[in-house]
């Protein structure tokens, strides 16, 4: 047997802000608010967002089939444009190191990508441009030039052109003053074939002719270009380097000199690994610093605790066991004076000696009350010590590092200073090596296959862009979809119980429709214990039952965020599903502002609660058997109270839970809603356990969350879990399903359904089936 509760079990610890660790397992139940916050945060739930697009596939399909048609629209009304493409071969420069001329690098044409890079520029180069558009006179081609048409269709088709780009730089009417030059390069391509030495030139035009005709001048100047700045290269390049050698070396020679001086002035040796050392060892200190730190503190505030407590308020003093003992051994002296001063004076030798006694002990405990203060006092001057040592040794620590980084930095700078000038020494020494003249020019680019006239445009692409405009219609869908999910703050399914508010579910209520033939749908799991809704508190139960170590708590409180989400109904099938197991079990209705449960169990609810915390009755005048074996209850009492809570916080109702839980296994607490009434989080303060209760049609995140935050914020109430009730299996939303699949003889209609009222309904089906269902469930 568990022990029975006590007053004090009810009181948050002091340190932590929960109950104690003493008042069961249910105490250290409670989630952390770093276990809130660390649920999924890295997990992308794929299955979740299939499960969001198909509920929102008319977004979607609509985004698509629009982007679509645009798509097309625009591919018909854009202008033809054709592409002619030739083929050149570019080969490696020959190499000349034997005679006197131009200066060329000997260097692998299969490793040398800059060679290869710059001709590629150079066939995009405006030099090149220039030449084409003199020579072919493009400045008075029509099919080079804009269009000029004053029409609607015509400046709409430009306006198209511009946004998607597919004229290649043509502009239209509204830019008649754009360079020539940059609109031959837009419709100028080059494409590297890749692992080749060949090239591919391309150019685009509203003829095909002039396609084709553009493309072979191109090649064919680029080819005069080459061969004219062959002959450019200087003659005088080996005296160029020579004169460069010697300067060079004697820069180097110089910062060899000034480093080797600046080591010996300052006796460096190895400045990385000192340095490397200091800053291991002052992350070290760190630390240390940092714990000793946060030491100081937690040392420092209780030591103006107890200052601020005085002698015999302090937290530690009050938990002495020695003090308690002192304490206890006073009272017992005290009461004993107390009753001998009936029969005897205070001069009574007995009396004497009592008086003494209690005087010895008032001594002990003022004694060890000093011992604490003292200790306390000592812990936290030893902290302060110890971390103004550690914060005087990390700042020597960084002015040697700051030193030593001001000598670093210099010597670092004319290492530097070395290190360049021998590498500019070395390149020209290799570059003397390779210095040479060419003897002659070749030609090392040539035309494989020439520019032909194109016979179908190039652009637009009907299939590409219809594959465009799919693609990005499913991408705006599913933007568009993935929004208003985001939107959507219902809480459907218990998937999103968890993710929205780091509960703990414990279960889900399936939706019952068509009772009309049964009064109560709370008595449905003792009337028809083979239901699809008796099944669901069943798995309810179980899951409560794996809660903690000793099972489920034994004072169960039943709140909801707002009125009409099923609490009342589900404390009642709780404690019949609890009942059915032969546990003795007491329902205890605290919504004294709205009460339902003698309705629900067709109770007297001539005298209750009400009148027992009012102190007009007794406790066993309020307790009433139901109709349920196993189960008893406490109504309220036909009386509405004009305030409720204070009612409630009382003394009262702490003694009727503590003589209820010495005589029944389980007691179940029917509590108000949360939002705006204080009586659910001073019932939840003292039950062991709180099971919020969320309607899967009605529960809104920011209501259920401001609910959670009103019940920890306050007495830290032990939330265990929530519970979903009203789902449907037609609900919208990605979860766990639920459902059962029972064929049995009697057979009675069960059906599932969607509403959010609070009025369930169900159809037992024919008379003799309803006998053979109650004579089974007896």
């Amino acid at each position: 047997m568990p022990r029975s509760l006590q007053p004090s079990d009810l009181r948050p610890d002091a340190t932590s802000g929960h109950l104690p660790s003493r008042y069961g397992a249910y105490g250290s139940y409670q989630q952390s608010p770093g276990q809130e916050q660390a649920i999924d945060s890295d997990t992308i739930d794929l299955i979740y967002y299939w499960f969001v697009i198909l509920r929102r596939k008319a977004v979607v399909l609509n985004a698509l089939w629009i982007v679509v048609l645009i798509a097309i629209v625009v591919t018909y009304l854009l202008t033809p444009v054709y592409r002619s493409t030739l083929v050149l071969q570019i080969e490696m420069e020959s190499t000349k190191v034997v005679e006197e001329g131009n200066l060329s690098t000997g260097e692998n044409a299969s490793t040398n990508k800059e060679f290869y890079q710059t001709q590629y520029e150079l066939l995009k180069s405006r030099t090149l441009a220039r030449r084409v558009i003199n020579e072919q006179q493009l400045a008075t081609n029509p099919y080079f030039m804009p269009e000029k048409s004053s029409s609607f269709i015509a400046g709409f088709k430009s306006y198209i052109g511009s946004i998607f780009d597919t004229n290649n730089g043509q502009t239209s009417d509204e830019d008649p003053t754009q360079d020539i030059e940059s609109r031959f390069l837009k419709a100028l391509t080059v494409s590297p074939v890749k692992n080749s030495r060949l090239v591919e030139i391309s150019f685009d035009s509203r003829s095909a002719q002039l396609a084709a005709k553009i493309v072979n001048a191109v090649a064919k100047n680029f080819m005069d270009i080459t061969i004219e700045r062959q002959f450019g290269v200087s003659t005088f390049a080996r005296k160029y380097i020579d004169e460069q050698l010697k300067q060079v070396r004697a820069d180097l020679e110089d910062s060899e000199r000034k480093l080797v001086n600046y080591a010996q002035r300052y006796q460096i040796i190895d400045l990385e690994n000192k340095e490397a050392f200091l800053t291991t060892q002052i992350n070290a200190l760190s630390k240390e610093l940092l714990q000793a730190e946060t030491e100081r503190i937690a040392a420092e505030s209780e030591y103006k605790e107890m200052q601020t407590a005085g002698s015999l308020g302090h937290i530690r003093i009050l938990e002495s066991q020695v003090i308690q003992k002192y304490k206890q051994s006073l009272a017992e002296l005290e009461g004993k004076y107390q009753r001998n001063l009936r029969i005897y004076k205070p001069a009574y030798p007995e009396m004497v000696k009592l008086a003494t006694e209690i005087a010895d002990l008032n001594d002990k405990i003022a004694s060890e009350a000093r011992s604490i203060m003292e200790a306390v006092t000592s812990k936290y001057r030893e902290a302060k010590d110890k971390e103004d040592k550690l914060r005087a040794r990390v700042g020597e620590i960084k002015q040697e590092i700051l030193d030593l980084q001001s000598k670093n930095t210099e010597y670092l700078t004319l290492k530097r200073d070395v290190d360049t000038n021998r590498k500019v020494y070395d390149a020209l020494l290799q570059r003397m090596k390779d210095v040479g003249v060419a003897s002659g020019v070749s030609n090392n680019i040539s035309v494989v296959d020439p520019g032909e006239v194109p016979r179908i445009p190039y652009k637009p692409k009907l299939t590409l862009n219809v594959a465009i405009g799919v693609i990005l219609g499913l991408t705006i869908g599913i933007a568009l979809a993935l929004l208003l999910e985001n939107l959507d703050d219902s809480i459907k399914n218990i998937s999103d119980l968890e993710r929205m508010t780091a509960l703990v579910s414990l279960g889900t209520i399936p939706m019952v429709t068509d009772v009309s033939k049964y009064e109560q749908i709370a008595l449905l799991p003792h009337a028809v214990p083979k239901s699809h809704l008796a099944e669901a508190y069943r798995s309810f139960r179980t899951s409560l039952s794996f809660l903690t170590n000793t099972g489920v708590p034994k004072i169960l409180h039943f709140t909801s965020s707002t009125p009409g989400e099923g609490k009342t109904t589900a404390s009642i099938s709780t404690a019949v599903t609890f009942a059915q197991l032969g546990k003795r079990v007491l329902l205890v209705e605290g919504d004294l502002r709205n009460p339902s449960i003698h309705k629900a169990l067709a109770v007297d609810n001539e005298i209750g609660i009400v009148h027992y915390l009012s102190g007009a009755v007794g406790y066993a005048e309020i307790v009433k058997r139901s109709k349920v074996p196993g189960l008893w209850v406490i109504t309220s009492g036909g009386i509405l109270p004009p305030n409720p809570a204070e009612l409630l916080s009382g003394s009262g109702m702490l003694d009727l839970l503590l003589a209820a839980e010495n005589k029944f296994d389980l007691v179940v607490l029917d509590g108000p809603p949360v939002i705006g009434l204080a009586d659910a989080i001073v019932l939840g303060s003292m039950a062991r356990g709180t099971v919020l209760v969320v309607d899967s049609e009605k529960a809104r995140k920011g209501i259920l969350l401001g609910s959670i935050k009103r019940l920890r914020s306050s007495v830290k109430v032990n939330i265990v879990g929530g519970l979903l009730t009203k789902h449907s299996v037609r609900s919208r939303g990605y979860g766990y399903g639920y459902g059962y699949g029972y064929g049995y003889g009697y057979g009675y209609g069960y059906g599932y359904g969607y509403g959010s009222s609070y009025d369930y309904q169900y159809d037992y089906g024919s008379q003799e089936q309803d006998k053979l269902a109650n004579k089974r469930s007896s």
